[in-house]
This record gives structure tokens, C-alpha cells and sequence, in this order.
């Protein structure tokens, strides 16, 4: 099952119409960025966050992941790849640079600036520890701390570098 979210309701009723003939695509009027998200072993964000949302990390089945570009509110950010391990830590790495449209409903002001510092100081992708998570471990199906990660760390290492969260 392939579930779409839009917030533009008439690109929304588009992107219905023409994914009419796929049975197993459904187009969901809203925010993915707010509400409960059906689990899934890939989620796809198209829209720049300051940090990966709690209710995504939620829908992630255990080795699930999680792309989605991390930007400040300028400037270029990076596409950052989350992945849910068996024991319900995740592991973090970024690919690529990227520059993407806001997404609403995922953006902290505070974190845009530390953000943006970071990207400005690392003089491009680079990450040395990458996001810590504020729970390491959750119960499945227990609420999931806001934010979903505590903060953005010094930018220092080889961008291909995995770190567990």
C-alpha cells in the first residue's frame, strides 16, 4: 500500500484522478506532517524539515526509513536518511545536499538557526554525530517524545558516516 499526503487540496484531487488506476495508492487531503501515519517500511518526505517529526519515526517498522531533507530556513540542508533498527533505536546518516520548499507543520525556529549555523560552519555535508534521539527505546505504540530528536550536533566528519541515534 503506497498512502500520499498533500495540503493542497486541489493537487490532492489531481493526484487522485491520476493515480486512479492503482488500486494500491491512496491520496490523503493533509499534512503528513501532523496526525497518525499508517506503518510503513519507507516514508518519503518532499518537503524541507528541521527534524525528523515523532509521527514519522513512529510509522517506521522496525528497519523501516526515513528520507527527508533537513534545512534551515535559508540555505542549502542536506537529505538525511533514518533508519528504525529491530531494537527501536535509529541510526542517521546524510546523503546528499539539498535545498527543498518548507514543510509546514515540521519547521522549529530555533532548530532553523542552529541548523543554518551548522550547515554555514561545516562548509558543506558533513556530520560527526550526527542527531541524538530523546528516548532511545519506546514501547510500541507509546507516545513518542515532541520533536522526535533533541538536537543538531557540531558537523565535523565524513558525510557518509553512520551513527546510531
Amino acid at each position: 500500500m503506497v498512502d500520499a499526503y498533500e495540503i493542497e487540496p486541489a493537487l490532492a484531487q489531481r493526484a487522485t484522478d491520476n493515480l486512479a488506476a492503482f488500486p494500491n495508492v491512496m491520496v490523503h487531503a493533509r499534512s503528513g506532517a501532523e496526525g497518525t501515519l499508517s506503518a510503513c517500511d519507507v516514508l518519503y518526505v518532499n518537503a524541507g524539515a528541521t527534524e525528523p517529526l515523532a509521527t514519522w519515526l513512529d510509522a517506521l517498522s522496525p528497519m523501516g526509513r526515513l528520507l527527508f531533507p533537513m534545512t534551515p530556513d535559508t540555505g542549502v540542508g542536506a537529505m538525511l536518511l533514518v533508519t528504525k533498527q529491530e531494537d527501536g533505536t535509529f541510526t542517521a546518516r546524510f546523503l546528499l545536499q539539498a535545498q527543498f520548499v518548507p514543510c509546514f507543520g515540521a519547521r522549529s525556529e530555533a532548530t532553523e538557526q542552529k541548523l543554518a549555523e551548522s550547515f554555514r560552519n561545516s562548509n558543506g555535508l558533513r556530520s560527526s554525530h550526527c542527531i541524538e534521539t530523546m528516548s532511545r527505546t519506546r514501547v510500541a505504540g507509546a507516545p513518542a517524545p515532541a520533536g522526535g530528536f533533541r538536537q543538531i550536533e557540531q558537523f565535523s566528519a565524513n558525510a557518509s558516516a553512520s551513527h546510531t541515534c
